[in-house]
């Protein structure tokens, strides 16, 4: 709020009302500040209330005080005063107060009014100084709320802003008549001198209302805020989500466009947690996080989809921009590091691929098609990114040719030291290899139908088998390869019943099993075993 020492003494009443306003301006402000003190402008506004309600006393007081008080020390509170308050609606409205230069200049204002009234006295310099120092203030706000990006807020700073608009120019017409006037002012009250004091009580009343209305409406904001956010990683939780989805998708329905889906898990971030300890776990989510975001566009959604599972929504992109970004989002998370104990810490991310275009499929089906690339990045070798299978997409680089494979040979090499598990080995590789005839030579799809048959359930008996071996032989990985088994068996039963329906080609299906199950889990996982039954595991 304003004040000068340019006044009447005949306004010396309305001037003492103007500095009652004042304080109880200061005293709604403060307590706001003392409801929501983790909210500085709050502070700022009550503090710079109080200050000027302090100066515009001694103004008022000025028949008792010696001339030099109003000089300096109530011209100094006055300043002051305006640069808090001010700068207190500069940061609420999201920009960073000069403090700096605002004292520098409340400073100067106080050396040259001091200067022309102690040493040469002169009634319209006074009236200048202060007038370009309260128009300044007065203009540093107005650009605040009317640049501000905080949209929600867009009406209430406006408001304020015209305010602001008003005092600037009730200060200029003071300025003004003041200066016209000369020293007669002092003695001589003027129209200039009652409308300044009056809108400056008005302005008071006023911008007291709508600086609690913008509290409220900051606070709803980021209670708001915070309900949508994970709180640990600053991701956007399931709730904010599906809100961007209910406005997003019959954006992408509506024109047509394809929308991608990336689904990201931090790989053995359970075994990180167990040997560093919860804390460490949640520094390098955080970690995960941010540095996810910086790969990220403007317009792409991210958030915190269960545990250390995280999904992007990437409107309008189609799965080779996915793939592009996805691999860049795993490499910057890869670099990625936080201090232990023993030094830096870091992690890698599986991310599952998909694309889907929002006029025919759904959001669920979607996210369900990045699951199932999840798994399969999951399967083969973690920190990877694998494309999803879904009925309008099949990525030639992830059905290759059944003509690949020319036949599985055994030997030595992949023997475990368990006899039986051995047999049972040699036993899924001679019918993986009849059925790679059977398709190759393309027999009758009831031959090829039950060769799949007995294939699978090869597999299924191999697995519990297995997992019996591996927990009396103290295997400590044997609950993730247990769950290994039980994803294959899932994606293998799926499969099936898409292949049942005519959905799935024989070689589809084939392909599945020949390279999820036995390239890259019986020619690989289980390698890491050999060890525990007695058989060194390949370097």
């Amino acid at each position: 709020m304003h004040g000068m020492e340019i006044f009447s003494t005949d306004l010396r009443p309305l001037f003492l009302v103007w500095s009652l306003c004042q304080a109880a301006q200061a005293c709604v402000l403060l307590h706001v500040w003392k409801i929501h003190s983790n909210f500085p402008p709050a502070r700022e506004w009550g503090a710079g209330a109080l200050l000027s309600a302090l100066g515009l006393a001694l103004l008022g007081l000025r028949a008792w005080v010696p001339p030099w008080c109003c000089a300096v020390a109530a011209n100094g509170l006055l300043l002051g005063g305006m640069m808090v308050f001010n700068f207190g609606i500069v940061r609420a409205t999201g920009s960073n107060p000069p403090w700096r230069r605002g004292a520098a200049l409340c400073a100067l204002a106080l050396g040259l009014l001091v200067w022309f009234t102690l040493v040469q006295d002169d009634y319209p310099v006074r009236v200048v100084v202060l007038s370009l120092v309260a128009v300044a203030f007065d203009l540093l706000v107005i650009h605040a709320c009317l640049t501000s990006r905080e949209t929600s807020l867009t009406s209430t700073l406006r408001l304020i802003a015209a305010v602001h608009v008003l005092l600037a120019a009730s200060v200029c017409w003071r300025a003004v008549a003041g200066a016209l006037a000369g020293a007669d002012a002092v003695s001589m009250p003027t129209v200039s001198q009652a409308q300044f004091v009056v809108a400056s009580i008005m302005a008071c009343v006023v911008l007291t209302t709508l600086l609690v209305l913008l509290t409220s409406q900051l606070l709803q904001k980021e209670v708001n805020a915070l309900a949508r956010q994970d709180p640990l990683t600053k991701a956007a939780n399931r709730m904010a989500l599906d809100e961007i989805v209910r406005v997003e998708w019959p954006r992408g329905t509506r024109h047509h466009t394809p929308v991608s889906c990336l689904l990201l898990d931090v790989d053995h971030f359970k075994r990180f947690n167990d040997e560093h300890g919860h804390l460490a776990g949640d520094a390098m989510l955080r970690a995960v996080s941010d540095a996810a975001r910086t790969q990220l566009r403007t317009e792409d959604v991210w958030a915190r989809y269960g545990g250390e599972e995280f999904v992007a929504l990437l409107p309008q992109t189609d799965i080779r921009q996915a793939c592009a970004i996805a691999q860049r989002l795993r490499q910057a998370v890869a670099k990625a590091a936080i201090k232990g104990e023993n030094g830096s810490l870091g992690v890698t991310v599986s991310i599952g691929a998909a694309e889907c275009n929002p006029a025919t499929q759904s959001w669920q089906q979607l996210v369900g098609l990045a699951d199932q690339a999840l798994y399969l990045a999951k399967r083969r070798g973690r920190d990877r990114v694998e494309v999803a299978i879904g009925e309008t997409q099949a990525p030639p680089d992830l059905y290759p040719d059944v003509a690949r494979y020319v036949r599985l040979e055994w030997d030595s090499t992949l023997e475990c030291g368990d006899p039986a598990l051995d047999a049972q080995h040699r036993e899924i590789f001679a019918s993986a290899n009849k059925l790679l005839s059977a398709v190759a030579v393309e027999c009758p799809e009831g031959e090829c139908r039950a060769l799949i048959g007995k294939l699978m359930e090869q597999i299924r008996r191999h697995f519990s088998y297995e997992e019996t071996v591996l927990r009396a032989a103290g295997y400590p990985l044997v609950e993730e390869h247990a769950r290994s088994h039980e994803v294959l068996v899932h994606q293998a039963t799926e499969l099936a019943e898409r292949f049942e329906r005519r959905e799935l080609s024989t070689g589809q299906l084939f392909t599945f099993l020949l390279d999820e199950v036995v390239s890259r889990h019986m020619l690989a996982s289980d390698h890491e075993y050999f060890g525990y039954l007695g058989r060194e595991t390949r370097q």
